[in-house]
């Protein structure tokens, strides 16, 4: 189990000691305070850093950090992992998707999808559908497979999605909001149920 806060301090739970330990200070790697948004572990178990002056990724054997190219300076919320090469990322009002070679040791540029979504605030994919929670603007489904994009603003109104989840079985998928409750779609129609 890890835990991350906003000021850059993330720690891991010691099971025998029953405690946290403090196992990675951001401010020991950046000079200037970075607001930590997100970390994310990869099917490889490597942990990204989502930071308000972009994307990281944190070797936890050598304790180094590495930037990710393309994405300096910009506030990044949220990234998650498609197949074993895609990544998709959170950036502001827009979706992000990049990959990595087969040895997982370099990355290419990101491509920016043009739909303005809003401030994204979660990320969740379930067949080959990527659901995108924003802060304001309600959410948005990403078809991974043609790039389209359409918004679910007329069923879900604009309040923050705060998570995104699906059922073990990927038939539905759950939006929890800031203050609005759950909302439950069907996985295959986008509609709620």
């Amino acid at each position: 189990l890890w835990v991350s806060l906003k000021n850059g301090e993330i720690y891991t739970y010691n099971q025998t000691t029953d405690h946290f330990i403090l196992k990675v200070k951001l401010t020991d790697y950046f000079s200037n305070t970075a607001t930590l948004n997100a970390i994310y572990f990869d099917k490889l178990n490597r942990l990204w850093f989502c930071l308000s002056n972009g994307l990281f990724l944190y070797d936890i054997e050598t304790d180094k950090v590495l930037e990710i190219p393309g994405f300096s300076d910009m506030n990044i919320t949220q990234i998650i992992q498609s197949g074993d090469h895609t990544f998709y990322v959170g950036a502001g009002q827009h979706i992000f998707f990049f990959t990595d070679n087969q040895h997982h040791t370099q990355f290419s540029l990101p491509e920016k999808n043009q739909t303005e979504t809003g401030v994204i605030e979660s990320l969740h994919i379930v067949n080959n559908y990527l659901y995108i929670g924003t802060f304001s603007n309600s959410a948005f489904v990403l078809n991974m497979n043609t790039g389209n994009i359409h918004s679910l603003k007329n069923d879900i109104p604009s309040v923050p999605i705060r998570s995104i989840v699906s059922t073990n079985d990927h038939e539905e998928v759950w939006l929890g909001t800031d203050g609005n409750g759950i909302y439950v779609l069907n996985a295959h129609t986008h509609q709620l149920e």
